[in-house]
């Protein structure tokens, strides 16, 4: 089921920033329902053409 599984609506969650530190590789999901927000860490499985694109992305600062 897709979205936040700790978020009370269930909405599709939409890939708005992603940072690297420390801990490894993360990308910042908002939910296009409610603005919920929240970094996953991410998997040897995504998509990583994606992260790459969305990298190229400017990030608002107050995002991280």
């Amino acid at each position: 089921m897709p979205g936040d599984r700790a978020s009370n609506c269930k909405g599709m969650m939409k890939a708005i920033a992603v940072k690297q530190d420390k801990k490894g590789w993360s990308v910042k999901h908002k939910c296009k329902k409610c603005g919920h927000s929240i970094w996953n860490m991410l998997a040897e499985d995504d998509n990583w053409d994606k992260v790459i694109a969305l990298s190229l992305n400017p990030v608002d600062p107050s995002l991280l």
